[in-house]
């Protein structure tokens, strides 16, 4: 099986939309408020993304050995795929909850 390493980074992406999205809704509430629901939009984003993105692999056939190659790609942030990210990042708005 032949792996490619691709879009990770769009875990910071999504982080920082959330962030603006949840700062749009929210105006006039505490910042860990804000902080809380901009994590979990992010989380919701990434889970739906990482679903999409990180589907089955191709098969080919190599032509000389007839042997059969899978070729998937993988979108992984520090090692982890996209769509945990999105349990990761709700669990980071709950403690960024009661830190801030």
């Amino acid at each position: 099986m032949v792996t490619r390493v691709e879009l990770g980074f769009l875990v910071q992406g999504i982080v920082f939309l959330g962030w603006i999205v949840s700062g749009g809704i929210l105006k006039n509430t505490s910042d860990n408020i804000t902080c809380f629901f901009g994590f979990v939009i992010a989380g919701l984003f990434c889970f739906i993304s990482g679903k999409l993105l990180n589907k089955k692999g191709k098969v080919l056939i190599d032509k000389e050995t007839e042997e059969e190659i899978i070729v998937k790609t993988k979108y992984t942030f520090l090692f982890i795929n996209v769509e945990y990210w999105g349990y990761i990042l709700p669990i980071i708005g709950v403690g960024a909850l009661f830190v801030l």
